[in-house]
């Protein structure tokens, strides 16, 4: 938290009487406070500095904007009339979706407003590791999605991010970005499926894939090929799930796969594909066999007309974005798996490859807390 004021962009305020020791004897330490006053002061430094502090302050339980003035000022001396606010929340301690979207949506205006970035748009995705991206942009949900830890999170915390993701690509359209994109991929391979599918090949999007971990860039391409791959796919009835299974990288994931199977209602088709144990593979051949996986999917969704689609990976993180960019016009929602003792769903993708403004906004205060947009 110390850090907090001095690192990041955009400072949110929550103000509570908590948050400001209402009820505690002034003598007593009060960091929040501290912190509170420590971006009023970096804000008037920077005050005609492109890069300039933005704090939004949010009120809750405190009365009108007049009040929550007169209540900060008395508690740090700084006046916050001249900031743009959200209507406070006068009969509640706690934020309400509809202002947490209001926050999320003003906040990430005002920011990629003034971002100089692209083209090509640099952007990193994190729900895995440690450090801080230095890329202007950054989708970074490890609070609530493992970091350093090896657990997946979450389904509503997996939901939670991936609106996030979807309302900052959607704000970068707002603000003309739409084109080339360089995108850093530090995350789970759910993570690096869903980015890919944000930026899907029949967006205005021109994406390249790289992990945070290696030089090496994927960039997708119209021309699949399955050379290099063995495995298929293998149409059982004409109704019914569709399980897909990937394995580049020798995890046997096989095993796990058929006993998720037990678990489902009836099989429609199966595709799996897998390499030779210990081939080297490029990443133009990846490129070229997330293409020819995602036609065949297609292909299976037409013939097996499937009420969802289920993918198991473990590849490197560059394939499953790439996969997830090819992952269109399948009307079947696509349901992702994490490994954790065992495979298990964490994410579930509509069969539309994005929600329109209107499901976005409605869906945002889900997500303010949790993915943060540096």
């Amino acid at each position: 938290m110390r850090q907090s004021v001095n690192d990041c962009d955009v400072f949110v305020p929550l103000l509570t009487k908590h948050s400001l020791y209402l009820d505690q004897a002034s003598d007593q330490p009060q960091p929040a406070v501290q912190e509170l006053k420590k971006a009023f002061r970096r804000e008037r430094l920077e005050i005609n500095s492109k890069d300039r502090l933005i704090i939004v302050p949010v009120s809750c339980g405190l009365g009108d904007r007049e009040s929550v003035a007169r209540i900060v000022r008395e508690a740090t001396g700084e006046d916050l009339l001249g900031l743009w606010t959200v209507p406070p929340s006068h009969d509640t301690s706690m934020l309400s979706q509809e202002d947490a979207r209001e926050v999320a949506e003003e906040t990430l205006r005002a920011y990629m407003g003034r971002l100089e970035i692209g083209p090509p748009v640099s952007m990193a995705v994190g729900t895995r590791g440690s450090g801080r991206s230095s890329r202007p942009v950054v989708v970074d949900g490890r609070r609530i999605l493992g970091g350093r830890h090896r657990r997946p999170g979450s389904r509503h915390n997996w939901r939670r991010f991936h609106m996030a993701l979807d309302f900052v690509v959607a704000q970068l359209e707002e603000v003309g970005l739409a084109g080339d994109v360089d995108l850093e991929l530090s995350c789970h391979l759910s993570a690096a499926f869903a980015t890919g599918r944000v930026f899907h090949q029949a967006s205005r999007w021109r994406p390249v894939f790289r992990s945070a971990h290696s030089l090496d860039r994927l960039v997708p391409t119209r021309e699949g090929s399955g050379s290099g791959l063995v495995g298929g796919l293998e149409p059982l009835r004409e109704q019914g799930v569709l399980v897909v299974d990937v394995d580049l990288i020798g995890h046997d994931v096989d095993q796990g796969v058929g006993e998720l199977i037990r678990t489902m209602g009836p099989l429609g088709a199966r595709g799996h594909w897998t390499v030779k144990c210990g081939r080297q593979v490029s990443s133009d051949e990846m490129a070229k066999w997330a293409q020819w996986i995602g036609h065949c999917i297609r292909r299976a969704r037409a013939e097996v007309r499937p009420s969802e689609i289920h993918v198991v990976l473990a590849s490197p993180v560059e394939f499953a974005a790439a996969l997830g960019h090819h992952m269109t016009a399948l009307e079947a929602d696509i349901v992702l798996y994490e490994y954790s003792g065992g495979y298990r769903p964490v994410l579930r993708l509509p069969g539309e490859c994005c929600l329109n403004e209107i499901e976005i906004g409605q869906r945002m205060g889900h997500v303010i807390s949790g993915c943060v947009v540096p």
